[in-house]
């Protein structure tokens, strides 16, 4: 993709719209484009993080997972706001 996108269930369209905000304790990410697809669980959610811009790596802040000292991207609380309600 040309830019970060955030991929969810189709049934959940209604509910995000076409763009959103990821907000953490830490900070949050730029708009981005929601892509729905099949292939996404409900109530399940996928970002990718490859574009700088998009700020998504900062949403985690610096905390790592104990055993394997990665990115704690699974365990962080993510608000997700549809644009035009920030």
């Amino acid at each position: 993709y040309s830019e970060d996108i955030l991929l969810a269930p189709i049934k959940d369209g209604e509910k995000l719209g076409e763009k959103v905000i990821l907000r953490t304790k830490y900070w949050e990410s730029e708009a981005l484009s929601v892509h729905f697809t099949e292939n996404i669980e409900p109530g399940t959610l996928f970002c990718t993080f490859h574009h700088p811009q998009s700020r998504i790596n900062t949403l985690f802040g610096d905390e790592a997972d104990s055993l394997t000292m990665t990115a704690c991207f699974k365990s962080v609380k993510v608000e997700v706001i549809p644009v035009g309600d920030e």
